[in-house]
C-alpha cells in the first residue's frame, strides 16, 4: 500500500492511527517526509511516500522515482483544497487501473478543521466531495474523512482496507505482467525475423 498525498496533509498520522501505532515519523512541519518509508501491518507492506509536485518533487519525476505505478493499493490523503497535481495523480489511478486493477481510498484528514461560520460541516463536506468528484472525473468514489486528534473516520476506513480484496490485485498484477513479458518476447521474434 502507498500512501501518497499533498505535503503536509497527515499521511504519516493517518496510517499510525489506522495501525495503533507510531510506524512512521509525523509531525507538524510540511514535508516530514523527505525520502519513502516503509513498515509492515500484518501482511501488508506500507509505504509512506513523500509529498508531491514541490520543488523537490515535482510530479512527474515522483511518480518516476518512486514508481508509484507499482502499488497494490493507494491511500490518498488530503487536508486543505485539492490540487492541479491532484487530478494528475487521480488521472494516473484511472490509467493504472486500465491494466490492472487496484483500490485506492480517498481520505480528507483533519476533518475537524473544516469549518465554515454560515454553512454546515454537512454543507461543507458535500462541497469537498463534489470537488474530489470532479478532480477525479467519477462520482462513484468514496470519500472519507477523518481525524487523527478525534478518530473520526479511522475506524469506517480500516474496516474497507481490510474489505478490499487484494488477491484479485495481486492477480490482475500478475496477469498484466506476463502480458508484457509475452508481448516483449514476441516483438524479440519480430526483429529477429
Amino acid at each position: 500500500m502507498a500512501l501518497v498525498g499533498q505535503p503536509g496533509a497527515g499521511k504519516s498520522s493517518v496510517i499510525n492511527k489506522l495501525i495503533g501505532k507510531n510506524l512512521f515519523k509525523s509531525g507538524v512541519y510540511t514535508d516530514t517526509t523527505v525520502k519513502s518509508q516503509e513498515a509492515s501491518w500484518g501482511a501488508l507492506r506500507i509505504v509512506d511516500l513523500p509529498g508531491y509536485d514541490t520543488k523537490r518533487f515535482p510530479f512527474e519525476d515522483w511518480c518516476k522515482q518512486f514508481s508509484v505505478e507499482d502499488y497494490d493499493l493507494y491511500l490518498f490523503v488530503f487536508a486543505g483544497k485539492l490540487h492541479d497535481a491532484d487530478g494528475k495523480l487521480f488521472k494516473k489511478f484511472k490509467e493504472w487501473n486500465q491494466s490492472r486493477k487496484h483500490p485506492y481510498f480517498i481520505v480528507r484528514n483533519k476533518e475537524d478543521d473544516i469549518w465554515d461560520g454560515e454553512r454546515t460541516l454537512d454543507d461543507l463536506k458535500k462541497e469537498i466531495v463534489e470537488d474530489v468528484y470532479s478532480k477525479v472525473g467519477a462520482t462513484d468514489i468514496k470519500v472519507y474523512f477523518t481525524s487523527c486528534k478525534t478518530g473520526i473516520g479511522i475506524k469506517e476506513l480500516k474496516d474497507d482496507i481490510f474489505a478490499s480484496d487484494l488477491d484479485d490485485v495481486k492477480k490482475d498484477k500478475i496477469i498484466a505482467a506476463l502480458k508484457q513479458k509475452v508481448f516483449k518476447s514476441w516483438l524479440e521474434k519480430e526483429e529477429n525475423v
